[in-house]
């Protein structure tokens, strides 16, 4: 008989160029195949309701707005920001309401529902964090204004004492790189439990187009409301693009830019601004190179994953390798300096054969460690699994 599974996640979109949802669809394509599944989450899509057809989808409340008074509002409900930004009374309701099915095992993917996971009633309680949360705000806090810094850094604190309280009530915590394990560690975040699951990627591009065929572009992917982006985009437009010759052109992909972020890229004459792009496979094509500078966030950087899976070389600084396994260095070039950045992607634009050398390094390492093998065999041989 197939035991019943409540998977709680703030959100699921099947149409996304988002990593955390990536790695949602990833974790809830694998545990539907071996229980009877119920999605509790405050959005989905159509698209996902109906990838998932054997699924229960249960929707309830909304994301509020980030901001001065909600901060405040946060602080009175004794929440962190996030979380209280996902929490509503008919989010718990609903919760609650649902323990009359009885489920077996609660798979909470990601800790922005953890008040919804509290009140569940299921046997078995997984709680699976996409990130270092205390982490990202104590980075984001660094390079900032002294009152925003502040907040940043309570923050930070705040979000480390609800997980080490979070953790208690639950049986395993699933995490995303050894990085991560790491820092949560640092913070009391360190449950008996704790197995580290690498995300998957498919390699379904045996042959990447070959170098002679691609525009003399890179390629920037993800969303561009989220901090760590914004962040390190409007450092790649100050610091790296002027060192760079107008005739590389950047194809910058993701939706959610502020008037700021447009206006300060749009101003370099060889960017190009697509917004949010369905289908990301042309660009994968036609570009010689992703770009990733990031200076701040936490956790394996999904994007950077999905251009090694097309044989796309990349270019990152040392935030966007945090919890790669090592061998990545064939397929990954490192810089934290500006100018030697730039000369990167001059020297990976003008060398044929060191591209495709690098273009077939990327593709092996993804193969041999981003395979989803173990996470695989944990689903199989987990409380959810029909023993």
């Amino acid at each position: 008989m197939r035991k019943k599974l409540l998977f709680i996640t703030p959100a699921i979109y099947a149409n996304t160029s988002s990593g955390g949802l990536h790695v949602s669809l990833e974790r809830l394509t694998c545990l539907a195949k071996i229980a009877d599944v119920t999605v509790l989450t405050v959005a989905a899509d159509d698209e996902a309701k109906n990838r998932f057809r054997d699924v229960q989808w249960i929707t309830a409340g909304g994301l509020r707005a980030r901001g001065v008074l909600n901060l405040l509002r946060s602080y009175m409900a004794g929440l962190p920001l996030s979380v209280w930004r996902n929490t509503s009374s008919a989010l718990i309701e609903k919760a609650k309401e649902i323990n009359s099915q009885e489920f077996d095992i609660a798979y909470i993917d990601h800790w922005l529902l953890g008040e919804a996971a509290l009140v569940s009633a299921a046997k078995y309680k997984v709680l699976h964090l996409h990130n270092a949360e205390p982490e990202i705000f104590e980075r984001a806090s660094r390079n900032t204004s002294m009152l925003a810094s502040i907040v940043l850094r309570r923050e930070a604190k705040r979000c480390a004492a609800y997980l080490r309280n979070l953790q208690r009530h639950v049986d395993e915590i699933h995490l995303l790189s050894e990085d991560d394990k790491l820092c949560l560690a640092s913070r009391g975040i360190n449950h008996a439990r704790t197995h580290i699951f690498l995300p998957s990627v498919e390699s379904q591009c045996i042959h990447p187009r070959p170098f002679s065929e691609r525009d003399h572009s890179t390629l920037f992917v993800g969303t561009l409301s989220w901090h760590a982006n914004q962040e390190g985009l409007h450092w790649y437009a100050r610091s790296v693009l002027p060192n760079i010759s107008n005739a590389i052109r950047l194809d910058v992909v993701g939706g959610g830019a502020d008037k700021a972020l447009q206006n300060e890229l749009t101003s370099h004459a060889n960017v190009n601004m697509h917004g949010y792009v369905h289908d990301l496979e042309i660009f994968y094509s036609k570009s010689k190179c992703l770009v990733a500078p990031l200076l701040s966030g936490s956790g394996i950087k999904i994007k950077i994953l999905h251009a090694l899976a097309k044989g796309l070389p990349v270019i990152t600084t040392t935030t966007g390798v945090e919890g790669f396994p090592s061998g990545y260095e064939g397929a990954v070039l490192v810089s934290d300096d500006p100018v030697e950045f730039a000369k990167i992607v001059r020297d990976v634009l003008e060398d044929e054969e060191s591209w495709a050398t690098a273009s077939l390094a990327a593709q092996n390492y993804c193969r041999k460690y981003f395979s989803g093998i173990a996470w695989a065999n944990w689903v199989k041989n987990s409380p959810a699994a029909d023993q």
